[in-house]
């Protein structure tokens, strides 16, 4: 009789304890997917600042190239009111 009872207690305690493992299993499985999701969104932000900074680098360009034209005007103005 003894062993019965503790064949159940034995049988309890692995179904519970598989329990704690699928749980386990499923809540690591669960963080897995949002860590993934969180990296994916970390990569699209990175893609979108480098296209940012690309457009802010060819305007900041074409304004170098804007201001010395600009500035070559003066100096032939200067010149021409001399």
């Amino acid at each position: 009789m003894a062993n019965i009872f503790s064949a159940v207690r034995t049988a309890c305690q692995l179904i519970v304890l598989g329990g704690l493992i699928i749980g386990t299993w499923s809540d690591l499985q669960t963080r897995i997917t949002s860590l993934q999701k969180d990296v994916e969104m970390i990569k699209l932000q990175q893609q979108s600042s480098a296209g940012k900074f690309e457009v802010l680098s060819r305007r900041q360009a074409e304004l170098g190239e804007e201001i010395a034209v600009l500035e070559n005007e003066i100096e032939m103005q200067k010149e021409m009111s001399k």
